[in-house]
């Protein structure tokens, strides 16, 4: 039987070992993840991250994971994104980036 796409890649997930990968491996996902983490909390001050996280704030009641940026704590589904809205307010997003740069001028 042949296996799809997702189930391929989905066996060679779970077959991974970290001690197996490369060094300059887990190094660039660390600066990776780091980066990631750093566009959180900094896109967070965003105005689209602004008008966002009051809305879910009034929707959660409050869970156990991190709204990077603030001291707010909200269910995984609110967390993943509030996180994830402020994620992709600073990565390098051209059309974010041309779109600010405009309003600056």
């Amino acid at each position: 039987m042949n296996m799809t796409l997702t189930q391929d890649v989905t066996t060679k997930v779970t077959d991974l070992a970290y001690d197996a990968l490369p060094q300059h491996v887990c190094d660039k996902a660390k600066l990776l993840v780091l980066d990631l983490i750093g566009c959180m909390i900094a896109g967070s001050r965003t105005r689209g991250a602004v008008q966002l996280i009051p809305h879910l704030s009034s929707t959660d009641s409050g869970g156990n994971c991190t709204v990077f940026g603030t001291s707010l704590r909200f269910h995984p589904g609110n967390a993943a994104h509030a996180n994830a809205n402020s994620a992709s307010m600073l990565t390098l997003d051209d059309p974010y980036v041309l779109l600010v740069t405009q309003a600056l001028r």
